[in-house]
């Protein structure tokens, strides 16, 4: 039977100013935010349906509203793209690549993003309400939740948990929480958060990695080993945990919105490619799994396999390493790359013509469309060699490395890069890697590299905070060759901006000071599909390709 609780629950959702939605909304004299109440019914799915082509938007596709009451128990199969080896949300970027649904399951959010209506709705929070000008968010928690530890998620548990990715230098946080001037706790379920400037998009980085809140108590006592012991107020807690291998949560008793419907979830890395994933579904070893090759993702929508897409612009980049001693802080040789570059062919190679592929940092198939701004797609291979020949009569002898995984499409689009790139002149070799987890530390901590297979993952809905982590993270991607003072100035105007013309102008300039400094080329915006088998039902999504598991469940 369904939970009563959850057949009765009423979120209040924080819809933003509709001048934020200017391709959905035509009311301009909305308030920046709203709330009201709604039944919520989350074992309940909606068909969106793919009318033979792929989606260009975010949100559920192929899903059919479930029929009868939620099965309870059994285990939950899902291959992964990449299992990061910490579950401490302060120690990276909180994604559906990085398997972040698991962290997700771990500990819950406060807030949840609906990207089918852009709308921001409480899930450990009870609501999330901002004054006139957005320079103050409160926050209200849901009483008499708990840790899986038995200690209570509080207002002081929340302060905590940010101030504690701060002191770590979370790269998914540190230059968001420089945005917040304080953070006040008037009683123990509410947190009053000061910010330096009107932030209209602020409950988007309560969908992520400050939205996860740990056990304070758990944190302390553990130190370092936290890692790998994670405490979180999640429907789920951490049963076993084998880097590399698999991952098994098994379902809360106490979890404050009632037992999850599963026993258990279990997470497995297939890092062979999207392929390997899909036919781990279609053989019955997995009953979902993430997918980011747009054939691979038609393939699967078209076997009859629904889920989550999101799109994420820049989700494919080219990162380029602009440190001394690198032939990449030669900003001719980075423009060399950008230019002998073809992402058309990159398309047809690995994706069989049906991705995204643009050198914007926006495509045209975003609302912030930057492509106007940006190198354009096509190679240009004279200009391209004409350049590495003024970096090579002074000294430069052409070598270039490209640092990527193995993951079959990964292969694909570095072979491909390695034929145009010597095809204007360069020596490339190619530093292959088995998994996207051993690129992980060369790019952010290391920084051994010239060239990197990454990706920004950045959607529509919230530029802001992908771009301050690209720009202002502790990882230094554009450190010391990017024009930092223009860059901040824009991201600043766009924390500010109030309407969408005013945000697309920002994003623009932004686009204008990366085209000039090139610290990285795009090369595609991704669409990310966590599939699922027409048995699973009731999987709930939240922001970067990540999923609520609390009303999962299996039929049959």
């Amino acid at each position: 039977m369904i939970d009563r609780r959850r057949a009765t629950r009423r979120l209040v959702g924080v819809a933003l100013a509709c001048c934020m939605l200017a391709a959905a909304c035509g009311d301009d004299d909305e308030d920046s935010t709203s709330s009201g109440s709604g039944d919520n019914d989350t074992n309940e799915d909606t068909s969106t349906g793919t009318s033979g082509e792929l989606p260009m938007s975010s949100g559920l596709v192929n899903v059919e509203d479930a029929s009868g009451d939620p099965t309870t128990g059994g285990t939950l199969d899902v291959a992964v793209w990449f299992q990061a080896s910490s579950l401490d949300p302060a120690d990276g970027n909180i994604s559906g690549v990085a398997n972040g649904s698991a962290l997700v399951a771990l500990y819950d959010v406060l807030m949840r993003w609906d990207a089918e209506t852009d709308t921001f709705e409480p899930q450990l929070a009870e609501s999330l309400e901002a004054n006139d000008d957005s320079t103050q968010w409160t926050l209200k928690l849901r009483p008499d939740v708990t840790f899986s530890d038995g200690t209570p998620l509080n207002s002081e548990a929340v302060v905590y948990s940010i101030n504690r990715a701060n002191e770590k230098e979370s790269p998914a946080a540190v230059g968001l929480i420089a945005r917040i001037e304080s953070m006040d706790t008037p009683d123990d379920l509410t947190v009053v958060f000061h910010t330096k400037d009107p932030w209209v998009r602020f409950p988007f980085v309560l969908t992520n990695s400050l939205g996860l809140v740990v056990s304070p108590t758990a944190a302390e006592a553990a130190g370092d080993e936290f890692a790998t012991n994670p405490v979180g107020a999640g429907p789920f807690t951490l049963e076993r945990f084998s880097d590399g291998e698999e991952m098994v949560l098994t379902a809360r008793d106490d979890y404050w919105d009632g037992r999850p419907n599963l026993d258990e979830v279990r997470f497995v890395p297939v890092t062979s490619g999207d392929a390997d994933r899909l036919a781990g579904m279609t053989s019955g070893d997995f009953d979902a799994g993430f997918l980011r090759n747009a054939g691979v993702i038609g393939d699967a929508l078209d076997e009859g396999y629904g889920g989550y897409v999101e799109i994420q612009n820049f989700g494919e980049l080219l990162l380029m390493n602009g440190r001394d001693g690198r032939p990449t802080a030669d900003p001719r040789v980075r423009e060399a790359v950008a230019l002998a570059i073809d992402t058309d062919d990159i398309n047809e190679r690995v994706n069989q013509g049906q991705g995204i592929w643009s050198k914007a940092m926006f495509p045209e198939s975003s609302q912030w469309d930057t492509s106007a701004a940006a190198v354009p797609n096509a190679s240009d291979a004279d200009a391209a060699t004409a350049l590495l020949d003024e970096a090579k009569a002074e000294g430069y002898d052409g070598a270039i490395s490209i640092l990527c995984d193995a993951a079959a499409d990964r292969q694909a689009m570095s072979i491909t890069m390695e034929a145009q790139l010597e095809a204007v002149g360069f020596d490339v070799t190619i530093d292959e890697k088995a998994s996207i987890g051993d690129v992980v530390p060369l790019v952010q901590t290391e920084h051994d590299y010239d060239l990197a297979c990454w990706g920004n993952n950045t959607v529509d809905a919230a530029p802001l905070q992908e771009l301050d982590v690209f720009f202002n993270g502790p990882s230094g991607y554009a450190e010391g060759y990017v024009d930092a003072d223009a860059v901040q100035e824009q991201l600043d105007a766009l924390a500010l901006a109030d309407d969408a013309e005013a945000e697309s102008a920002a994003i623009t300039a932004i686009q204008e000071v990366w085209t000039e400094s090139m610290p990285g080329l795009p090369l595609a915006a991704v669409r990310e599909l966590l599939a699922w088998t027409p048995e699973v039902h009731g999987i709930v999504p939240t922001s970067a390709t990540m999923v609520l598991l609390q009303d999962a469940w299996i039929e049959g």
